[in-house]
């Protein structure tokens, strides 16, 4: 075989090879490429957010807002929309009664506050239990006073991602 085949044949399963890992794992791609890129840490507004693996993070040009989300892949069936709000008064919506609510306490960079959990009631059934389906979608609205809040929107098994996310953001000190 001469050598134009085979640099030919090589090229063709480079790219076959690469076609199908896109078409494979693409929506796992675009959050690696932000790791890469930014690396593991998001900042606004004196605080500092770790951004786990899979997420993602988007600011555009506001500066009292942020959002981190997340797309089912291949690696994780998830899916999250986290918002963090600075310098924002809004009331908590309501939800009609089909949905499950919670009340609980969580904290955003040593700020303690209150959130509303609202669960699609999407159960599934197993044998004679019913419990709550992973995918059920799932509201949270936090607020920490001030005009910080937080917001969750995702399936109900990225909701725990949403609480650790928020426990382990830090403020930044402040140098005079």
């Amino acid at each position: 075989m001469t050598r134009t085949p085979r640099i030919a044949l090589a090229l063709t399963l480079a790219i076959l090879i690469v076609g199908a890992d896109w078409a494979l794992f693409h929506r796992d791609w675009m959050p690696l490429f932000w790791h890469l890129r930014h690396g593991r840490h998001a900042e606004l507004n004196g605080v500092r957010f770790t951004v786990p693996l899979l997420y993602q993070e988007d600011h555009g040009a506001s500066t009292d807002m942020v959002e981190f989300y997340q797309f089912p892949g291949r690696f994780s069936k998830k899916t999250a929309a986290i918002t963090i709000q600075f310098n924002k008064s809004s009331s908590i919506p309501a939800f009609d009664s089909t949905f499950v609510v919670r009340e609980r306490t969580a904290s955003l960079a040593e700020k303690r506050g209150n959130c509303v959990e609202y669960v699609s009631p999407r159960y599934i059934t197993v044998g004679e239990f019913s419990m709550l389906s992973n995918s059920a979608p799932t509201y949270i609205y936090c607020d920490f006073g001030n005009g910080w809040r937080a917001n969750f929107s995702g399936s109900l098994d990225a909701k725990y991602d949403f609480y650790a996310f928020l426990a382990d953001a830090k403020l930044l000190s402040r140098r005079n």
